[in-house]
């Protein structure tokens, strides 16, 4: 299986902007891993569209990056209880 992948290289907002600086990724025409690309899968007794891809057979994926700042003293924000996101922190 192949496998394909990209980098994001992180670079804070140079110029002063007001309000939430948020920048978005899109990741388009990966195949769905549970269909194989089909659109579909054996149900019971007959194909039913695939429950992840819901039948077009790809998926694409959206990262969002928000750059907030640090208050004063604080710790930086942590990422969500979720042990899947990962947000790694390097101190210039």
């Amino acid at each position: 299986m192949s496998k394909r992948e990209t980098t994001i290289t992180l670079i804070p907002p140079s110029r002063h902007e007001c309000g939430i600086m948020r920048e978005m990724f899109v990741s388009e025409a990966h195949v769905c891993g549970r269909c194989n690309g089909e659109g579909w899968i054996w149900g019971v007794e007959q194909k039913e569209d695939c429950p992840i891809c819901r039948g077009c057979g790809e998926l694409f994926a959206k990262v969002t990056i928000e750059w907030t700042a640090r208050s004063p003293g604080g710790e930086p924000p942590r990422a969500g209880s979720d042990q899947r996101s990962r947000v790694y922190y390097q101190d210039r």
